[in-house]
This record gives C-alpha cells, sequence and structure tokens, in this order.
C-alpha cells in the first residue's frame, strides 16, 4: 500500500492519503489501544472507491505503521485517543434502526463522542495448547465472564479482542463455561452469548 502522508486526529482518527495523493482518495482510520496494540476500529473511505483503491487498502499495514514502523505515530495517536471525536458508528446504527427514511433529527457529526471508558479487568486467558480444553481453564473464562459483568462491559467481545480470537470463539468458551455447571452458572436459553 502506497501512502502519500499521514495526519493524526482526535479521539484516534487517523487519515492517510492513497496513491501519492494529497486529496483523495483518502481512508480515515479510527484507532484503539488493546493491550498496548493500536487496532483499527472504525473505516472511512473518501474518494472514487475503485478496485484499484481497495486493493490498496491494507488494514494490517495501516497497524504496522502505527504500532511499528514509526513509534512516535502510535505515541501521538495514543496522547489523542481521550480527546471527543465524531462516532461513525451513530450513524451506522441510526441508519440501520430508520431503513431507507429519513430520519427526522439526525445525529450531527459535530456532537463529541465520549471517551471511552478504559478498563481495568484483564480479559486475558491462557489459551491451552491442548486439543481439548480442561475445565481449569473454563472456569477461567467464567470468573472473566464474571470480572466483565460486574464492570458493565460486552463480556464476548472483550474476551475476544484480549485474547486475539474471533467473538463466536470466546462466546462458545462461554457457552462451555456455563454448561459445566458450578457455582452461580445457570443454563440460558439456545442463543444466549452474554
Amino acid at each position: 500500500m502506497n501512502t502519500a502522508g499521514l495526519s493524526i486526529g482526535n479521539g484516534g482518527w487517523v487519515r492517510v492519503w492513497l496513491e501519492g495523493k494529497t486529496e483523495k482518495p483518502y481512508v480515515l482510520v479510527r484507532f484503539a489501544d488493546f493491550n498496548g496494540q493500536l487496532r483499527a476500529q472504525e473505516l472511512y473511505l473518501e474518494g472514487p472507491v475503485t478496485d484499484r483503491v481497495l486493493r490498496f487498502l491494507s488494514v494490517r499495514v495501516l497497524a504496522d505503521i502505527v504500532n511499528i514502523a514509526n513509534a512516535s505515530i502510535g505515541e501521538a495517536i495514543r496522547a489523542r485517543l481521550a480527546v471527543a471525536a465524531p462516532d461513525l458508528r451513530a450513524f451506522a446504527s441510526y441508519y440501520g434502526t430508520t431503513g431507507s427514511s429519513v430520519p427526522a433529527n439526525p445525529p450531527r457529526a459535530a456532537e463529541p463522542r465520549r471517551a471511552p471508558r478504559r478498563s481495568s479487568v484483564d480479559a486475558r486467558l491462557t489459551i491451552p495448547t491442548a486439543r481439548r480444553y480442561p475445565d481449569a481453564f473454563f472456569d477461567d473464562v467464567w470468573a472473566v465472564r464474571s470480572r466483565l459483568r460486574a464492570a458493565r462491559l460486552p463480556v464476548a467481545p472483550t474476551i475476544a479482542a484480549a485474547n486475539d480470537v474471533p467473538i463466536t470463539t470466546a462466546a462458545r468458551w462461554i457457552k462451555r463455561a456455563r454448561a459445566l455447571g458450578g457455582p452461580g452458572r445457570k443454563a440460558r436459553g439456545a442463543g444466549h452469548w452474554d
């Protein structure tokens, strides 16, 4: 991916110009800190969206630029993470609930976004290398789940992010931990992911 320039904004947003230009196309990437690594959370592509632009766009390369290639970029992003910035998820979720109709009072991009809560809950697990995971692992999963619930944090997504696994894997671990029973574990209806 050829990047012509990079500028750092508030709330983890970074603008990267593509294809050696300083105008369009560019991509806005919102990074968040997960266990000391900056990871892309939101993407917005502005400009002509062509096959060529999409082929050049690599989230992994963008993450490597801010985490590995230039440490000062990562430090500058972290310094401005807590500064309020527009949240594209609000617009996307609003569209998803209204369908094709135009909302009467759509959210404004200028509204500041509240800084994300920093979790003091350590959701990392020691993942066994054996094909069949021991029951002790699921006891640990349940303990982490309980701490996350007490902190009012999303359980499966937080465990997945902390352990670099898909959300479905974290949800399966939680389901298995619940099925094993024990103190405070009640079986719930099918499909409950926490």
